[in-house]
């Protein structure tokens, strides 16, 4: 059996790379895999040896030993499977940022990193040390991304250099599993085999976040369209605000939700809100364009240096000027988070109710409401199969309308 089946074994990363395969023949030996072992791991694998028979090896390498297999018969290739939940695969770590629970890990695919083990989900699930399904969990939830786009399919392959991000908690906080409650629940606008557009609640996560809620948009439409005939995915395109309401698009498959997000990094969709700011603005219309930077609190904030943020582009308009506040139309050029309350807060006029940016300006005595007053009125689209312009509408919240009603004063 030893010919058929050969190790190499090598101390550091460099001496691996500078592997010559002289003790296989290269015309008949195939390198299968070339793995960085754990401490005190072992590797146990079935191999074939004909007909019916079946054999289990065990190899317990060296400490922090690079492997690699290799074998000359197709076969054996074919009939080899590892096991990767005992392999320590270490990317090249740029930098980990950490936040309470939660924390940012950046890093590049090393070159040592083999093919095999460049999958989205074993990149996931060996470089944080989780198990599958919290892995295909994270990817789900649209928490890895790389340069700058999401990443959700776990088969997706990285290449070398490639920049992976991951939001992550090591020791999430157990939760109580929250009840949905009843003004917490989401409004079908549109739905068909490929996109589903709802009416987004305020209070009410889009998707979970590092600490695993239960309760989110993201599963409730998932179980709604469980229900219903020829049920598809809920795939994360877009993402508003927990403290945020209004129109909100999902993909029902991988290949809607790649073609739409394809739409909004091109910056073509059409995305108006309706916001309530503190005081008067002096120009009736205008356009903030800063580089959005985030801080060791993962708060936003507005730079000049191109460097050091991403381009942000908000155009506004004033629809109703009251007592002490304003409303005011809102159009997105790009979709940066916190884009819409971190420009407005920093001329002086944060958006009612925002806990984080400016509290204690936004604070208002007619706003009594646990939300942010902001809501995305207004989505067009160009649907990912059919091509047809579309444009959805959801209504000023109860809240909105019941500010409105007491703001203005009475003729």
């Amino acid at each position: 059996m030893g010919s058929r089946l050969r190790f190499s074994l090598y101390p550091t990363a460099e001496a691996c790379s500078r592997h010559p395969l002289s003790n296989f023949d290269r015309d008949t030996c195939a390198v299968l895999h070339v793995l960085q072992c754990k401490p005190n791991s072992s590797l146990r694998f079935p191999v074939k040896l004909g007909g019916t028979g079946l054999a289990n090896f065990l190899l317990v390498p060296p400490k922090n030993a690079y492997l690699i297999l290799a074998s000359k018969h197709t076969r054996m290739r074919a009939s080899l499977h590892l096991s990767w939940k005992v392999l320590g695969l270490r990317p090249s770590i740029h930098a980990v940022s950490t936040t309470g629970n939660k924390v940012l890990v950046r890093y590049t695919i090393s070159p040592n990193l083999p093919l095999p083990a460049r999958t989205a989900l074993t990149v996931v699930q060996a470089a944080l040390k989780v198990k599958r399904k919290i892995a295909e969990q994270l990817l789900h939830d649209g928490a890895v991304s790389c340069q700058g786009r999401m990443v959700t399919q776990p088969h997706w392959c990285f290449n070398v250099g490639d920049e992976v991000a991951i939001d992550y908690a090591p020791q999430p906080i157990k939760q109580k599993r929250a009840k949905a409650k009843l003004d917490a629940r989401f409004e079908v606008i549109y739905d068909d085999e490929y996109v589903i557009v709802v009416n987004k609640p305020a209070a009410l996560l889009t998707v979970p976040t590092p600490k695993r809620e239960r309760n989110t948009l993201q599963s409730q439409v998932r179980k709604w369209l469980e229900k219903q005939p020829g049920a598809g995915q809920a795939i994360c395109v877009q993402r508003l605000d927990r403290g945020v309401s209004g129109v909100l698009v999902f993909g029902k498959s991988y290949e809607a939700a790649d073609r739409l997000r394809s739409q909004f990094a091109a910056r073509k969709p059409e995305r108006k809100y309706v916001a309530i700011v503190q005081g008067t603005l002096k120009q009736p219309t205008g356009t903030f364009k800063t580089y959005l930077a985030t801080d060791d609190s993962l708060n936003r904030y507005s730079s000049s240096d191109p460097e050091k943020g991403e381009l942000a582009i908000t155009h506004y308009r004033v629809k109703e000027v009251w007592k002490d506040t304003t409303c005011v139309e809102v159009r997105l050029e790009t979709g940066r988070r916190n884009q819409i309350r971190v420009h407005f807060a920093e001329t002086g006029h944060p958006l009612l109710g925002d806990p984080r940016y400016r509290p204690e300006q936004a604070e208002h005595p007619l706003w009594p409401f646990k939300r942010i007053a902001l809501h995305a009125e207004t989505l067009g689209i160009t649907h990912p199969e059919s091509g047809e312009v579309l444009q959805f509408t959801a209504p000023w919240p109860q809240e909105f309308r019941d500010f409105r009603r007491r703001s203005v004063p009475r003729s």
